[in-house]
């Protein structure tokens, strides 16, 4: 396992180089250690601040095989930015070393962190589009941010609207990575669409057909999901843009029955689960800063 960080703020690099041991107990919180002291050592102080870091883990399963997670991803902490920076990586150590599927042993770890007392951190204050576009053309998605202590700023992002967009109305979801409260609104919409459809047999869709529904798996998931689900989460410095689910579909479906059955908390996180993997339309696009805030804008499509 090696370990680099870099303060940003004094120029100084340490490393840490350590030979894993194979105890599935003890190896989480090895990785742990090593990396929160690592860190320390860097930043010579406990204190906030933002924190960069890449890593890479490889490892073999009796089952799976060859595994290979990846994560890049900012964070800031007001108090420790030390301890929050390694939080995935622990999460990946300890889904590898503690699932249910698989026993594992971990071959490698490669970390890369950066660290600075600064706060580098902006808020999503607005998101403007042109009224209309076209099917498959590039959407530009111009983006209002508040840093902290500074002036606003503005990024535009191109959002490819997909071939078979249906013409009219495109409802988008602007967001950072970390943003939730759009999530509450969706489900509090899809368990209404539900309640009122299910009694007629109707699907709770918003019109695009397998769409809507692949944003909600079933709970049945094997361990090559949650790898999957890791390697592509969103991250606190992307800007998300997706397709959002309105479920207002009136066609017939079978699947309407299984997709209403929403009030059981399985059901629940399959729900929330598949609301953040989001459609086969989801873009993301990073930043140099940790994003915060949503936002929403409908656009008019017109066929090519």
């Amino acid at each position: 396992m090696y370990v680099s960080v870099t303060d940003k703020d004094r120029g100084l690099h340490k490393s840490s180089n350590v030979q894993l041991i194979t105890d599935e107990d003890l190896v989480p919180s090895l990785v742990d250690g090593v990396t929160y002291n690592t860190v320390s050592m860097a930043k010579d102080r406990k204190g906030g601040g933002t924190s960069r870091i890449r890593f890479t883990i490889t490892a073999q399963g009796e089952k799976e095989g060859p595994i290979r997670l990846r994560r890049e991803n900012m964070f800031y902490s007001a108090s420790d930015i030390g301890k929050l920076t390694d939080s995935e990586l622990n999460v990946a150590t300890d889904m590898l070393m503690n699932n249910r599927f698989d026993k594992v042993t971990i071959q490698d770890i490669n970390v890369d962190v950066e660290t600075t007392s600064s706060c580098e951190v902006a808020e999503m204050v607005g998101a403007s589009a042109p009224l209309t576009a076209v099917q498959g053309g590039n959407l530009p998605i111009t983006l209002t941010f508040k840093p902290y202590r500074s002036e606003e700023i503005t990024r535009t992002i191109n959002f490819k609207i997909p071939d078979k967009q249906p013409a009219g109305p495109m409802n988008l979801i602007v967001r950072s990575g970390n943003a939730t409260t759009w999530i509450s609104k969706a489900l509090a919409k899809r368990n209404s669409r539900n309640g009122a459809n299910t009694a007629q047999g109707q699907d709770a869709g918003d019109g695009t057909g397998e769409d809507d529904s692949a944003m909600f798996q079933s709970s049945q998931r094997q361990f090559k999901d949650f790898l999957t689900e890791f390697n592509e989460m969103d991250a606190n410095n992307e800007v998300v843009v997706d397709l959002m689910p309105s479920y207002g579909d009136s066609r017939p479906s079978r699947r309407a029955a299984a997709r209403a059955a929403g009030t059981t908390s399985g059901s629940m996180s399959s729900a929330i689960t598949g609301l953040l993997k989001g459609s086969k339309y989801k873009q993301k696009f990073p930043l140099d800063f940790i994003i915060t805030g949503e936002s929403s804008i409908t656009v008019d499509v017109k066929k090519r």
